[in-house]
């Protein structure tokens, strides 16, 4: 007996079957630092972003951000 296949079924075999683009550390290193950029601009010039989230929450997560930036540009390890 045969099975047809449904829209997402076919669909999906279909992503699974591209192959999948990895960046190099280098792009992956341009990407991070201007997404740092963006991130630094929106912080300093929206004043609803200020007032949404705690000052300190935003500078752990920018602590992060840098950490993965210094590891990146020192190791030159790709992440997914």
């Amino acid at each position: 007996m045969m099975m047809s296949m449904t829209g997402f079924e076919t669909y999906s075999m279909t992503i699974q079957s591209m192959p999948v683009e990895e960046k190099t550390a280098e792009q992956q290193i341009l990407d991070l630092e201007e997404i740092v950029e963006f991130l630094e601009k929106i912080w300093l010039e929206e004043p609803d972003i200020q007032e949404a989230v705690d000052p300190e929450a935003w500078k752990d997560f920018m602590d992060a951000v840098y950490n993965n930036l210094l590891e990146l540009k020192t190791t030159g390890i790709q992440y997914d």
